[in-house]
């Protein structure tokens, strides 16, 4: 995939991710609590996906939301391509968003 191509694919996913922030927003208005969860979860993933993206990996290598934690855990923090705070934060909330989303897919 060249440049015009990874700017182009992140640029649908952010549109996408803003699109589930919307819904959850909606869903967390009309008391949807667990649906709305959900839907900010996936939004952070697809923000994820496109960052890594943009650092030059190809979304084949990003399917998944613990893909994409290592992947900000062990590559992009340590190569300098990611200020090491941004990328902790990011790893982060990819983690504390599968667990609440499994909380209230699970649980409530």
């Amino acid at each position: 995939m060249d440049a015009k191509m990874k700017i182009t694919f992140a640029e649908k996913l952010l549109t996408r991710a803003e699109e589930k922030l919307k819904a959850a927003r909606l869903l967390y208005e009309n008391n949807y609590n667990e649906d709305s969860i959900s839907r900010c979860y996936y939004a952070v993933f697809l923000v994820a996906k496109a960052i890594l993206t943009l650092l030059g990996y190809e979304p084949d290598d990003h399917e998944t939301d613990g893909s994409i934690r290592e992947l900000f855990s062990l590559n992009d923090i340590s190569s300098g391509l990611m200020d090491p705070e941004y990328g902790r934060i990011l790893s982060d909330l990819c983690w504390m968003g599968k667990i609440m989303r499994s909380i209230s897919l699970y649980i409530l």
